[in-house]
């Protein structure tokens, strides 16, 4: 599966069968819950967006799967996080986007190619409870039934209604504390910081958000960047808060981004150099004047501690502007 293309069609835009001795293994537990999993007496019901799950009340040996709003959200909720996957950064620490909110040398949780999970090491890691995106949860990336032997499954939504509300409501739902002001107090302040410094420059100029494609574009339409974009004044013309996924742009169709000022643009194979899309993309104004900045796949999902980090990118990018 490539991992550019389900990211951006995701939300609404395989896997390797494990070893026959892992199946074995997981065969010994019950189809419905890991053998150690707490009784329902220590559960709580987890409903939100699409998904209902019942999970335990207090876990202990927490992994996210993803590595992004799954392990924020661990995080958040003062989760003891004891793995995660991170294959949006294969080169650098687990976590390492979120700063002293995580452990030391957090384990990295095999993923293959971004969604062929090691069953064979999450069992070993002992769970009593996984965390996923919800969004790779309903479309079942990561073998929701492989996943539910070992321990139950909580899927985290981080834009269902919009970052914010979800990880309120998502906390509350499960009885944890809420987020400390200072976070949200971080990021108010960064907000005003930019709109402060840039005003003049941001005023008006349209921004796109995507991803690189092969040969194409998927332009985003709705989430955290986008929110997050339009929190510091920038104008987002794809804008579209009902839409399902992102806009697929193919290279002949370019010319449909002649208008925009600047470009965040992820590119997901570690190089941090702007892609060679061919010669439409190379006669667009703002590929012409150097108004592409590249960023990596950690800041496409989270929440408030993602918000902060990816203003500092929008900041960076401005400043191509300015």
């Amino acid at each position: 599966m490539s991992v550019i293309t389900s990211d951006l069609t995701r939300r609404r835009f395989g896997f390797g069968l494990a070893a026959a001795g892992l199946g074995a293994a997981l065969a010994a537990c019950s189809t419905e819950e890991a053998s150690s999993a707490p009784d329902i007496v220590g559960r709580v019901p987890f409903g939100y967006s699409q998904n209902s799950v019942e999970i335990p009340r207090d876990p202990q040996r927490v992994v996210s799967i993803q590595g992004r709003a799954d392990l924020e959200f661990g995080l958040l909720a003062g989760y003891t996080m004891v793995a995660s996957g991170a294959s949006f950064l294969p080169n650098e620490p687990v976590g390492v986007q979120f700063g002293s909110l995580v452990p030391t040398e957090l384990p990295r949780l095999g993923l293959g190619d971004g969604t062929d999970v090691d069953y064979e090491q999450l069992l070993g890691l002992e769970p009593d409870l996984i965390l996923v995106p919800s969004y790779g949860y309903e479309v079942d990336w990561y073998g929701n039934d492989r996943l539910r032997q070992i321990a139950p499954v909580a899927p985290i939504s981080d834009n269902f209604i919009g970052w914010r509300e979800d990880l309120t409501a998502q906390l509350a739902t499960l009885g944890r504390p809420g987020v400390g002001p200072e976070l949200f107090a971080d990021y108010n302040a960064s907000v005003a910081s930019i709109r402060s410094e840039l005003s003049g420059a941001l005023s008006g100029k349209r921004v796109a958000m995507a991803a690189a494609g092969e040969t194409d574009l998927f332009i985003q339409q709705n989430g955290i960047q986008v929110s997050t974009a339009m929190d510091v004044g920038l104008v987002v013309p794809h804008y579209d808060p009902t839409a399902d996924g992102g806009l697929q742009i193919a290279q002949e169709n370019f010319d449909r981004l002649q208008d925009i000022d600047v470009m965040i643009l992820q590119v997901n194979d570690g190089s941090g150099q702007v892609p060679d899309l061919g010669p439409t993309w190379n006669l667009l104004p703002f590929v012409q004047a150097g108004r592409v900045h590249v960023i990596d796949g950690r800041f496409n999902q989270g929440f408030v501690v993602t918000a902060t980090n990816y203003l500092s990118q929008i900041r960076t990018a401005a400043g191509l502007i300015a």
